[in-house]
């Protein structure tokens, strides 16, 4: 049988072997894009790959030195397959074992649309495409496994990883928002709109697929987490795992804390990695909190000179943590 997958997993990567993992020219073959591919894994243990090659190979893998370093995470290959049939076995496992798939192929070929999950790269570049790098590093995050302890008891979102605490009023819009039960929320300040910076944020996220959003703001309580969140837009909605206020807190105690102590209350909470809070409000924030708070321009938000860089600094530090 050329598909064999005897573990249950989470997730699973099909990787074209020429043109992904090496280069398509036999000439080439001592180059490998494999190195890069061993340390986007490494902090992944549920991830398991089925190697594919359109060429006949013994069924032995080859004997490369990191293909040895990927060897606990291999389960099977489909050598000599057409993508579409390869593609067919995958996927009939999947539906019985697997959480996720993504198959990672050098060539462009004819598949049945909405059946497959599939990222095609360059088989110039393979592996080393900054593109292709960027689309399974955001797999990988997006797809992770929840968090669980020692008891199996599922952690709140964003334990253990990088989060940023978001203000709407005065970060990602004018802070002069005013409320009315006709029109709901609405700006009173000629000249600027709702969510007006929403896009630039979503800009300076989109170099880091691991960083996720808690809500700080007024609206969350006013309208729910999700509530709130659907009014962002995709780019930052799907990043949001939950919000500093929570039904079951006693209201009034927690609109007369100062902003600060909302988010740091949160932070002691849910125990992430590294933070940033962005916020134009600023109330309540110890001395030892400051290297984690922007504090931003309530008219120009995010916007504003030289605002944009600080955030992109922060989360480049973060990211290298």
């Amino acid at each position: 049988m050329p598909f064999s997958l005897e573990t249950i997993v989470h997730r699973l990567l099909l990787l074209d072997y020429d043109g992904l993992l090496y280069p398509g020219e036999p000439k080439q073959r001592d180059t490998s894009w494999m190195p890069w591919l061993v340390e986007a894994l490494r902090p992944w243990s549920d991830v398991r790959i089925v190697l594919h090659s359109t060429g006949i190979y013994s069924s032995a893998l080859p004997d490369r030195s990191h293909l040895s370093e990927m060897a606990p995470r291999l389960t099977g290959s489909t050598y000599g397959l057409s993508h579409k049939d390869a593609l067919e076995a995958a996927l009939r496992v999947n539906k019985q074992r697997v959480d996720h798939h993504l198959m990672v192929i050098a060539h462009s070929t004819v598949l049945p649309e909405g059946r497959f999950n599939v990222l095609v790269c360059d088989a110039e570049l393979g592996l080393s495409a900054p593109k292709t790098q960027a689309a399974l590093s955001a797999w990988l995050w997006r797809t992770r496994p929840p968090l669980r302890n020692v008891f199996g008891a599922r952690l709140t979102k964003g334990v253990g990883e990088h989060v940023l605490y978001l203000d709407f009023d005065g970060v990602l819009h004018h802070e002069d928002v005013r409320w009315s039960l006709k029109r709901g929320p609405f700006l009173n300040a000629p000249g600027h709109s709702l969510f007006e910076h929403a896009a630039l944020l979503e800009d300076l996220l989109k170099p880091y697929p691991q960083v996720h959003i808690v809500l700080s703001t007024t609206w969350a309580r006013v309208f729910s987490c999700y509530g709130a969140a659907k009014r962002l837009p995709p780019g930052l909605r799907d990043r949001v795992v939950g919000a500093t206020w929570h039904s079951a807190m006693p209201e009034q105690a927690f609109k007369d804390k100062p902003r600060g102590t909302q988010v740091l209350e949160d932070v002691r909470r849910r125990r992430p990695a590294n933070w940033l809070a962005l916020d134009d409000t600023d109330e309540g924030w110890p001395l030892d909190a400051r290297e984690h708070v922007l504090i931003t321009d309530e008219q120009m938000g995010i916007s504003a000179p030289g605002m944009a860089e600080r955030i992109s600094a922060y989360l480049q530090r973060m990211h290298l943590l």
